[in-house]
């Protein structure tokens, strides 16, 4: 528990400020194809993370899963410092802690963050809060290698890099609030498949759907973070986060307590129409405000 905290804390900082890096640099009109081409690396982590842990694992044991990742993020340290500089470097803005208080005051009057961080903290209770059982769905129809598991998991890698490969085609043509709405619905008819308990192919192949869905509607709710307040840009980035992280946390509870108590069909089902409910609200209210209202 206490290593999972510490690396929460050392590494849960990398993405937001990634994001909140790429929104400074990059004019909104371009923004949501530029942070597409930041998660595709991200995705591409996940994809080979998964699948790897799953073959480390049944060769070497969980443990060598760990000095795995131990030797990676220490390369990933070494790249960072050789790409932003190194540690000499000064940073070109000094953190004021006094200013800190008025930026999460402006972050939360923006009417559009209820919708922002709210749509997120769906996301990571009903979709993300299947991840956990996955392995647990498959001894359910008699598979019981890790390799699979993590070759399924690794799924969701597969459907990210497909977003970030048709987002620059698929956005012009149905627009952001189409956009997230067809990804709640395809989040919610997955979920539904689940519940059938299908073959791990289909499995895997239901899990790159989940991918390529989730950002559907998760990248267009990142351009709105990174507009809720461009003067806190890394804080409002670091509250997206936050509250997606909790969903995770809170996601498993969830479907521990609910598939004990109504089964597995009935407890996919209620996240199912909680996704699909979350795409719709959030195609409905995200709009970005009109030029000269004051806001992002």
């Amino acid at each position: 528990m206490a290593s999972r905290i510490v690396s929460g804390i050392v590494a849960g900082g990398i993405f937001p400020v990634s994001l909140a890096l790429v929104a400074q640099v990059v004019p909104i009109k371009g923004r949501q194809v530029a942070i597409s081409r930041l998660l595709a690396g991200a995705m591409l982590g996940n994809l080979l993370g998964s699948s790897a842990a799953g073959v480390i694992a049944d060769l070497s044991g969980w443990r060598a899963v760990f000095i795995f990742n131990g030797i990676f993020a220490a390369l990933a340290l070494v790249a960072a410092f050789v790409g932003f500089g190194g540690p000499g470097v000064k940073p070109t803005q000094k953190v004021n802690l006094r200013e800190i208080p008025g930026s999460y005051r402006t972050i939360f009057a923006n009417p559009l963050t209820k919708f922002c961080f709210g749509g997120v903290l769906m996301e990571g209770i009903f979709l993300f809060g299947i991840f956990p059982y996955v392995a647990q769905l498959l001894h359910q129809i008699g598979e019981f290698r890790a390799t699979i598991a993590g070759l399924v998991i690794a799924g969701f890698g597969i459907g990210g890099i497909l977003y970030s490969l048709v987002i620059p085609w698929v956005l012009p043509r149905l627009g952001q609030s189409r956009l997230m709405f067809t990804g709640g619905l395809l989040m919610g008819l997955g979920l539904i498949a689940m519940a059938f308990l299908p073959s791990w192919p289909i499995q895997l192949a239901l899990f790159a759907l989940f991918g390529l869905a989730f950002y559907f509607l998760h990248g267009v709710i990142q351009i709105f973070v990174t507009e809720l307040a461009p003067s806190a840009r890394s804080s409002a980035a670091a509250f997206h986060s936050t509250f997606f992280f909790l969903g995770q946390s809170i996601g498993p509870i969830y479907y521990r307590i609910a598939m004990a108590h109504v089964g597995l069909t009935a407890s996919l089902v209620f996240g199912a129409a909680m996704v699909i409910a979350t795409g719709l609200i959030c195609a409905i209210f995200l709009k970005m405000p009109a030029r000269g209202s004051g806001r992002g």
